[in-house]
């Protein structure tokens, strides 16, 4: 359950910085329902990057998958760097496509529910998903904004 309380948390976190952190990049805020661009970047070490990635696939992208099914994601793409780089270091990178700021709190609600109806054995997914969070040495958040070349 920490675990979860962490992941929600830094959700928690976007959304209740997201009014201030606009102010300052951007001269004309989003509109509230416009689709809302998510990166969230894994830094995971040398040799541990198979056993993180198959936790992900097996206990996360599945519940984002439903919340793509729910209307709440438009999107979840995966990457991984092709190289190791030193900065920024990440491993692989999550490109969310929410909805629209709402669907980020309503993600954030819904989450416990999704899990508990997709991992009826949670002790189980919360030692897995402990795992996985174990094995990654750094995890961010930013939210996208697409410049027009325009």
């Amino acid at each position: 359950m920490r675990v979860l309380r962490l992941s929600l948390s830094l959700v928690g976190i976007v959304v209740l910085s997201w009014p201030f952190s606009t102010a300052q990049t951007t001269d004309i805020p989003p509109a509230a329902d416009s689709p809302v661009t998510m990166a969230v970047y894994y830094r995971v070490p040398p040799g541990k990057r198979t056993e993180w990635l198959t936790l992900y696939k097996k206990y996360h992208y599945p519940v984002m998958q439903q919340f793509v099914k729910d209307g709440v994601l438009k999107s979840v793409t995966i990457y991984q760097r092709r190289f190791r780089a030193e900065t920024p270091a990440w491993d692989y990178e999550v490109i969310l496509i929410w909805r629209d700021w709402a669907a980020i709190e309503e993600g954030h609600v819904k989450e416990p529910g999704v899990i508990r109806g997709m991992y009826p054995d949670m002790s189980e997914y919360q030692h897995a998903d402990q795992h996985r969070f174990e094995l990654q040495t750094d995890v961010w958040i930013d939210i996208l904004e697409e410049v027009s070349p325009k």
